[in-house]
């Protein structure tokens, strides 16, 4: 499985997280999953959980207030 990394912005910080496996955010669309080399995407993320899984370990969780995903 090919693994990307992802770096999550926010007005106070940044926090990259290294080999992620998939993310799944929620846009006005509805849910999408998000793998490497995805198609190129610019998609505004509604308030909701932000799901990450990374390589060898269990799926995580952030809260999301709103914002770009690209």
């Amino acid at each position: 499985l090919i693994r990307m990394d992802l770096q999550l912005l926010t007005p106070d910080k940044s926090l990259t997280l290294p080999e992620v496996d998939s993310v799944t955010a929620t846009t006005p669309d509805g849910e999408i999953g998000i793998l490497k080399n995805h198609i190129p995407l610019l998609t505004p993320v509604t308030v909701s959980m932000l799901k990450v899984k990374q390589a060898r370990q269990r799926t995580q969780a952030f809260a999301v207030m709103g914002g770009v995903l690209y």
